[in-house]
């Protein structure tokens, strides 16, 4: 007897499942959606730069502590993105 790994009950009592092929018109006409795009008004450095000053600047106000903590730590990673940004805009990056 055999069973099945993912019921652990033995393949006989395993269900049946049983498949059908489905034609993809059913009489309807597929259409083919138009992606939303948004221009931003800022490029990904300036907002990235922008954020992790406001959240340094929130964490000025805080008391020392995880939270405070927490939000130099996004700010730390924001901008050493944008220091990989620059790097790849010089057509380099570390090694």
């Amino acid at each position: 007897m055999s069973w099945s790994i993912l019921t652990s009950r033995p393949m006989s009592e395993a269900p049946k499942v049983s498949y059908r092929r489905v034609s993809p018109a059913l009489g309807k006409k597929r259409v083919m959606q138009k992606r939303r795009r948004l221009k931003q008004a800022m490029p990904l450095v300036e907002r990235l730069s922008q954020q992790a000053q406001q959240l340094r600047k929130e964490a000025k106000g805080l008391p020392p502590g995880g939270e405070r903590e927490e939000l130099v730590r996004k700010a730390r990673q924001l901008e050493s993105a944008v220091d990989v940004s620059h790097w790849l805009d010089k057509g380099y990056a570390p090694v």
